[in-house]
């Protein structure tokens, strides 16, 4: 079977589409991914990392096109006006979506999958063209509506959206989400199942012993809303505080508002490590060894509450036990977890600060085995990959 995978972003950063390439390559099916490079200098790196695995890779530029910026801003103005043809949906993203139609016209596949909402309207496009995908799988990674505050500021854009995956639904055959909570928020939304498939990763072949007494915290971005600001806060109530590494792309000027805070929670600024995100070939191998991987969130929009993030799993896949922050998501999977987790409240910092105590306080290198046994057994892409492959092939149309 030939395999289109459409995404909207730099390979870099969505692991979710690499290992869905993964999992329908090593099936045997013939496998080509298409994304956008929206930052040419990291372009190279995602050819490199695209040349470690067995599928084929093309990036494309956004359009700088006049007329795909006009095409995209006239959509959003009719359908801010009610009008919501497919036509004028996948318009809607024209700056982005353009490159990707132009670059699959003309190859029929028999599985489209589309990961984003650019890649959902290449998909609309691609569809209502003389496109011969026997089965379209739309993952729903985020809750592209919700990922908004729900602010009369917001409602059209929340509206376009909506509008968009709905329309982008309608020809699915398989959908597919990262959480349990957000599988049925959207189910309930769009009125289809929405099968849930985790950011989960296979763990590396040996796990670091714990000598390490720093946590660990990664993202794309070391930024604001992150949850970082109130961990500080919560740290400064620890009678030994661990240090923190953080790893991701640093936004100009959020490593001195964070010193302000460590000097404000009576922190030594020296507690704050700043460190490059590693290449994804590497990044399960430099997560080892840490005494606990932090996965915060604080945004109170719906989407960020329902997620599980790929951190989550990283840590676990790496050897790491794991710090949670409270939200529905996190309460929902917390007894999996036990007792390689600990779940703490930001918003309280006393007494996160009196359970995060109490978590470290316990044998480090227990609760790291039971990470890695975790990974080992349960939450695995080689586990998890075998029923997406299974609803994948029941989607299939019979010969």
């Amino acid at each position: 079977m030939k395999v289109l995978i459409l995404i909207s972003g730099h390979l870099l950063s969505c692991p979710r589409a690499v290992k869905f390439a993964d999992a329908l390559s090593r099936a045997g099916h013939s496998v080509q991914v298409m994304s956008l490079a929206v930052l040419p200098s990291l372009l190279a790196n995602d050819q490199a990392l695209a040349s470690t695995h067995a599928w084929s890779f093309q990036a494309r530029r956004p359009s700088r096109a006049l007329g795909s910026r006009i095409r995209q801003t006239l959509a959003r103005r009719l359908v801010q006006m009610g009008i919501q043809q497919p036509t004028v949906l996948a318009a809607s993203e024209a700056v982005l979506a353009e490159p990707l139609v132009a670059a699959a016209s003309g190859s029929p596949f028999d599985l489209l999958l589309l990961s984003n909402l650019p890649a959902y309207a290449a998909g609309l496009r691609l569809l209502r063209q003389r496109f011969a995908a026997r089965v379209v799988h739309v993952d729903l990674e985020d809750d592209h509506v919700d990922m908004l505050p729900d602010r009369s500021d917001q409602q059209a854009e929340r509206v376009r959206r909506q509008a968009l995956i709905a329309a982008t639904l309608a020809h699915a055959d398989l959908i597919t989400a990262a959480s349990p909570l957000m599988a049925a928020d959207l189910s309930a939304r769009y009125g289809k199942p929405v099968r849930c498939v985790l950011n989960v990763f296979d763990p590396v072949p040996e796990p670091s012993a714990t000598n390490n007494q720093t946590l660990i915290w990664q993202s794309q971005t070391i930024g604001p809303e992150r949850g970082l600001e109130a961990l500080i806060r919560v740290l400064g109530l620890l009678p030994n505080a661990p240090k923190v590494l953080l790893r991701g792309m640093l936004a100009p000027g959020f490593d001195q508002v964070l010193k302000r805070e460590a000097r404000a929670a009576g922190l030594p600024e020296s507690n704050l490590q700043f460190s490059a995100l590693s290449p994804p070939a590497q990044l399960l191998e430099h997560s080892r060894g840490f005494r606990a991987g932090l996965a915060i969130e604080v945004a109170p929009e719906r989407n960020r509450q329902h997620c599980l993030t790929n951190k989550l799993f990283e840590y676990l896949a790496a050897g790491v036990p794991v710090i949670l922050s409270q939200t529905p998501a996190h309460s929902a999977i917390l007894p999996e977890l036990l007792p390689a987790a600990v779940m703490i409240d930001l918003n309280a910092p006393k007494a996160a600060a009196d359970a995060l105590a109490q978590w470290l306080d316990q044998p480090a290198t227990a609760q790291a085995a039971a990470a890695y046994e975790l990974a080992r057994t349960r939450f695995n892409w080689a586990t998890h990959s075998q029923p997406y492959l299974a609803a994948l092939a029941a989607a299939l149309p019979s010969p």
